[in-house]
């Protein structure tokens, strides 16, 4: 998200988000299906980015109880300001790398019958 909505260090002027951003609320569940033979490994945390005035970020990551194999991931981003002062840019910027960060957590997938933490060959 930063890349897109905040790509520069330091702004001269505002950045005015487009209508179907902001003021936004957007949730997203994916449903994440391994190959045959795998399953889900020791699953990421979830958590909660809150950035005040200009929104909030909710991440939950758990096992599909409908589908043995699969993982839900349920995203949903909330954007309430649609136009970012210069003097708000800088903790604007930095609350969207914090969800960067929160959004950016892998699932991963190993074979049935490893051990945890294995290596593998």
């Amino acid at each position: 998200m930063t890349s897109q909505l905040a790509p520069l260090v330091t702004r001269t002027l505002p950045v005015v988000l487009p209508t179907h951003t902001a003021p936004s609320h957007q949730t997203r569940i994916l449903r994440i299906m391994p190959p045959e033979g795998f399953a889900a490994a020791e699953l990421p945390p979830g958590g909660e980015e809150s950035g005040g005035e200009f929104g909030r970020a909710h991440l939950e990551i758990r096992r599909d109880p409908g589908r043995a194999r699969a993982v839900l991931v349920k995203r949903t981003v909330v954007f309430d300001m649609s136009t970012i002062p210069v003097q708000k840019y800088e903790a604007w910027r930095a609350w969207l790398q914090r969800i960067d960060a929160l959004l950016h957590r892998s699932v991963r997938f190993a074979p049935v019958g490893a051990r945890a933490g294995s290596k593998g060959p």
